[in-house]
């Protein structure tokens, strides 16, 4: 009787799973629109809130500097200006 928890895959062969057979299977266009209209926003929303976060921990940090305040009155002003 066959296990159905294991599957023996010889040496050097890469066992390839039923989703990625399917993926595989699916036409180029379909792919496209997967990640132009799913993968590519939640890139874009994790990368504005890290890079959020990121600018207003340096602004916090560099706050009390003097001469920090006199180029950068408040934290909107600074995030135009930042670039990560």
């Amino acid at each position: 009787m066959k296990s159905l928890t294991h599957e023996i895959v010889p040496e050097g062969e890469k066992k390839i799973g039923n989703i990625q057979k399917m993926w595989d299977a699916l036409p180029c266009d379909l792919v496209w629109y997967i990640y132009a209209w799913r993968a590519a926003p939640c890139v874009q929303r994790m990368w504005r809130g890290y890079r959020t976060r990121i600018l207003l921990g340096r602004y916090r940090l560099m706050r009390y500097f003097h001469i920090f305040r006199v180029f950068n009155p408040n934290v909107s002003v600074f995030l135009a200006r930042s670039r990560l």
